[in-house]
């Protein structure tokens, strides 16, 4: 490819589109902020003088120069710094000459060595300096610096005879950060033969500077640009022709395995092979962009100083200011060869394209525009026949198909002859997005295909398109026995308004129908200061009637139900935070009802402002706390106030205090009872409960540690003494005060060795390692006053397990390791872990645990007093294989209280499963687990669960669940059902998600393997 065939090649493909872009250039107006980055100058020692009205620094030792991700570095250096305006932007003109082992290192990583070198760089940024030794010294007549100015001369304007120390010629220019084109004459008939340049097989890496440029008429940003006039159907039209817009002066970079150019009345022509790469802006930004090719030819143009375009005559007078401050910088390129031009997430791919930087117009044929929806991570795919960006903003396309596939047939597509796109989204100066990203966009003759059928016809649409694949996040339809006929759906509440969607802040919107419509918002929040929860939802109960299982069938139920629940958490200064919640029920049952999962496990309904100051190892708290529900049994603090300490040092660091205190007014509230529940208390004779008195209550805890070594065994010995009182109790002795006191230690100590003999592939084992910890604890517990029975229920942890109870634990864990992997991705991972302790006690024959035995090491006193063995074990016997198993044996009745045997098995990506069997004594059952999930192929799916209980009932089957999953491109569809016994309920629930939605499914719950599991 010679010069004059390039370039007819690049203008005949593109036509006179390319021609009018490229030779607009009429010179900046106003004031335009460059993004470059701050340079710093380093080195063993700097002196700075000023010569000829500009500042020099010599750098001797350790010289480096650092601008953003570019680095010059070399022994010995020589920096001459300017001020420069252009087009009204100031700017630091930075000459840079460099000696010994001179490198240039670009942000890619590309390498530039020799040496000595010669470079000029231009920042809008600070030029700072630091060195071992600073000073302002003159050194005009140093041979460095005599050495440096030669070769900045030799660089700018040739050889000067007088100079007696001049250096080899340094690298040239074009090998350099920054060409200085206009320092070579322009003209052809005087040019000598060095004013042609050629890289043959080097790598450049050439940061040009762009111009902005003016067509004589403003742009107007808010009014919408038409395609080129030659386009029988436009999109959107405007009475007169419209305006290039003009950009602001940004560097441009420039990359290519080959390089040859010369200059072609008074414009230089670049032809480019191999790797060709060009990049403009910030690369953090979402305004940077680049382009790639397999060749291109790149035009240029001279600027002066002021940002003005100069004549072609002016560029080549010996001493104009062409010479002396005339600038060169890309206008255009002309790409062929896989060709693409990217811009943040978006790019378009084709098989040639042509750019105009001046006014970010360019043209392509036979190509594919994709961008990506970014928080779901899918692709909106569009192919063209003729794909235009009339601006930084805007695009053109002929001939177009969009869809969400990367095939090229997809399943399903939208077909428009003509589609215009603007990009709506608010981006601050700098370029960074600062909403979500928003299109403008206006198809015509549009259909909807499927399969490549027409479905529908529009001759026209426009629409307002917002990041986001859809507002609809998931749909269920189906059929529950216990509700009947179903439909729910979640919808993005932000994308459904149409609003921007503030950073931190999620909402979710729902649209039911179960037993009657329903409606309910949610959403969360979080910013550097705060965050929180709320739920707002509402229901009209058809049926107004609640069932729960064989034994609670026809409760009766309001109509009209619903709830409110916030909880916002707010950090203050000076260590203060504040926490607030609020939640009200409509009705007593409607919690269990409809949200069971939160009924049975999640936090407890409350309504209460806390406050908490916290630093270092102490805290301060302040506890207002309301019953909102009158059908929750609650405390209220009008208010509590507790102070703790932590770990406080004492005696030399030979003892830790640990304090808490309490002081307060409290009233315990029973839940107000239902008609047949006070009708039930009378048959049986029971006193119908009623709320305290207000009363006052302190409770201080006040313990000491002190840790010791035996030899290898870490000792800790404590003592601990709680007092308690209380104004009022139920009991009537006048009791109304409690001490408490405890002794005890606990101690403990690891033993372990490495085995790197053992290696087995059948277990999957290299090398051992065995890791044994001994522990044991004991205390000695005292309590005189008043006994639990005796007292309002008002904190469990103060007043219901208080009393006396003495004993102890010993024990150990068992960690065994080994590693997996080879070379870099060997890892060291648990193989085996084992816990086994036995439980002694000597409890108040009255006391009566609610489950079987445990010790708790923080507080013994919180203990569960029943004589106990127990352990814990779980074999990881491959990366995707894992055995648990765990059992708690009652010594006190004989039985097995807890037990637990369980296999998860991840045999590929395709195929998983869980079998298991759990049994709890109290409950009279012993429930078996088969959950499995075997994916067919790329679309199909299923899932199955069979939970079968051997003992309640002398057997009975639980729950029976089965579903299949359908993917289609970019949705799922499920459908599923499930049987539960316990309830005698049979759902059939048909599920919609789109693709990247990981929080949409099935939600019965249903097939979830361990939750299901863990299900009593």
């Amino acid at each position: 490819m010679n010069y004059n065939t390039a370039i007819r090649t690049a203008l005949s493909r593109l036509g006179t589109l390319a021609l009018c872009m490229l030779f607009i250039a009429q010179g900046a107006s106003g004031r335009v902020p460059l993004a470059n980055d701050n340079a710093l100058i380093a080195g063993r020692e700097i002196q700075t003088f000023e010569d000829d009205g500009e500042q020099v620094s010599v750098v001797l030792g350790d010289f480096s120069l650092t601008v953003g991700d570019r680095k010059i570095s070399g022994r010995d250096g020589v920096v001459w710094l300017t001020t420069e305006t252009v087009a009204a932007v100031e700017q630091n003109v930075i000459h840079i000459y460099v000696e010994g082992e001179a490198k240039i290192v670009e942000p890619d990583g590309t390498e530039t060595g020799d040496h000595t070198l010669y470079i000029m760089l231009r920042t809008t940024g600070r030029v700072t300096a630091e060195a071992l030794q600073q000073s302002e010294k003159t050194l005009k007549d140093l041979p460095l610096y005599r050495r440096g100015r030669s070769a900045r001369r030799l660089a700018t304007q040739g050889p000067e005879p007088d100079d007696d120390e001049t250096p080899a010629a340094p690298r040239r220019a074009e090998q350099l950060p920054e060409l200085i084109f206009s320092d070579t004459p322009a003209d052809d008939d005087v040019a000598p033969p060095a004013s042609r340049q050629t890289n043959n097989g080097g790598s450049v890496n050439v940061p040009f500077e762009v111009v902005e440029l003016n067509t004589g008429r403003q742009a107007d940003p808010d009014r919408n640009v038409a395609p080129p006039a030659n386009e029988p159907d436009t999109i959107i039209t405007v009475d007169d022709p419209p305006a290039p817009k003009t950009r602001a002066v940004v560097p441009v970079n420039f990359y290519a395995d080959e390089v040859t150019s010369e200059m072609i009345n008074g414009r230089r022509v670049t032809i480019a092979r191999g790797n060709v790469y060009l990049s403009q802006g910030a690369a953090d930004s979402d305004d940077f962009l680049e382009l790639r090719a397999q060749e291109a030819v790149i035009f240029s143009a001279v600027f002066g100083a002021d940002g003005k375009p100069m004549p072609a005559k002016d560029t080549n007078a010996p001493g104009s200011m062409g010479m002396v401050a005339g600038r060169e910088s890309i206008v255009g390129v002309y790409l062929e060869g896989d060709v693409i031009m990217a811009r943040g997430e978006r790019y378009m791919r084709g098989p040639d394209a042509y750019y105009d930087f001046t006014t970010d117009r360019a043209i392509m044929t036979e190509g594919v525009f994709r961008t990506v929806q970014e928080q779901r991570n899918i692709p909106i795919v569009l192919r063209f026949k003729e794909g235009r960006m009339l601006s930084a903003r805007e695009m053109w396309f002929q001939d177009a198909k969009v869809s969400t596939s990367e095939f090229h047939t997809p399943t399903y597509d939208f077909r428009a002859s003509r589609v215009y796109m603007m990009d709506t989204t608010a981006y601050d100066e700098k370029g960074v997005r600062l909403s979500q990203r928003r299109w403008l966009t206006d198809m015509r003759h549009v259909t909807t295909n499927v399969r490549g059928v027409p479905v529908w016809y529009s001759p026209r649409t426009k629409a307002n398109m917002q990041q986001g694949h859809t507002a609809l996040k998931s749909l269920q339809a189906g059929w529950e026995s216990q509700f009947g006929p179903t439909f729910r759906t979640e919808w993005h509440l932000f994308r459904l308004l149409g609003l921007v969607k503030p950073e931190g802040y999620s909402a979710t919107l729902h649209m039911n129908y179960e037993r009657g419509p329903s409606i309910g918002l949610e959403g969360d929040y979080e910013r550097e200061n705060y965050r929180g929860y709320a739920l707002l939802w509402a229901l009209i109960d058809d049926e107004a009637e609640d069932e729960f299982g064989r034994e609670a069938k026809n409760i009766e139920a309001p109509e009209n139900r619903g709830r409110i629940l916030w909880r916002h958490k707010q950090f203050l200064p000076r260590d203060w935070q504040m926490q607030f919640e609020l939640s009200y029920l409509a009705d007593r049952n409607y919690l269990r009802e409809f949200f069971s999962s939160e009924f049975y496990s999640g936090k407890e309904q409350e309504t209460l402002v806390y406050a908490k100051k916290q630093r270092d190892n102490w805290a301060v708290d302040v506890l207002l706390q309301a019953r909102v529900n009158q059908f929750l049994t609650q405390t209220e603090s009008a208010p509590d106030v507790g102070v703790r300490i932590i770990g406080e040092p004492l005696m030399n660091d030979t003892v830790a205090f640990f304090g808490e205190a309490h002081v307060g007014a409290k009233r315990w509230r029973p839940a107000s009872l239902s008609s047949a529940d006070k009708r039930r208390y009378r048959r049986m004779g029971l006193a119908i409960p009623s709320d305290s008195n207000w009363m006052a209550r302190g409770d201080v805890r006040a313990e000491a540690t002190m840790p010791f070594n035996i030899g290898p065994v870490r000792v800790v010995a404590f003592n601990s003494v709680r007092a308690t009182g209380w104004s009022d109790s139920p009991s009537r002795d006048g009791e109304n005060a409690r001490l408490y006191t405890q002794v005890g230690m606990r101690a403990s100590m690891d033993i372990w060795r490495i085995y790197n003999n053992v290696q087995s592939r059948l277990l999957d084992v290299n090398r051992l390692k065995i890791v044994f910890t001994p522990d044991v604890g004991m205390f000695i517990g005292s309590v005189n006053g008043v006994s639990p029975d005796n007292l309002f229920p008002l904190s469990p942890a103060i007043e219901e397990h208080i009393t006396r109870l003495s004993g102890g634990t010993f024990g150990g864990r068992v960690l065994v390791q080994t590693k997996r992997g080879e070379g870099d991705d060997e890892r060291t991972v648990n193989w085996m872990e084992l816990a086994a302790h036995v439980g002694i006690f000597d409890a108040n024959e009255n006391f009566n645990p609610p489950a079987d035995g445990r010790y708790f090491m923080s507080r013994p006193e919180y203990s569960m007093g029943s004589n106990f063995i127990n352990f814990d074990y779980n074999w990881h016997i491959s990366d995707s294989t894992l055995l648990m198993a765990e059992m708690n044996w009652d010594m006190d009745s004989g039985e097995i209280g807890v037990a637990g045997l369980g296999l998860e098995v991840q045999r590929s990506p395709r195929f998983s499963y869980f079998v298991g069997l759990r049994s709890i004594n109290d409950l009279s059952s012993m429930v078996g687990t088969y959950a499995i999930r075997y994916r067919i192929n790329s679309k199909y799916e299923i899932a199955f669960v069979e939970q079968y209980d051997f003992d309640y009932d002398n057997g009975t089957n639980l729950t029976t669940s089965m579903s299949i999953t359908r993917k289609f491109p970019r949705w799922f569809v499920q459908m599923g059902f499930t049987y539960d016994a316990r309830y005698d309920d049979f759902t059939v629930i048909v599920n919609l998600w789109p693709e990247g939605i990981p929080e949409a499914g099935f939600k019965t719950d249903a097939f979830s393997i361990r939750n299901r599991s863990d299900k009593n």
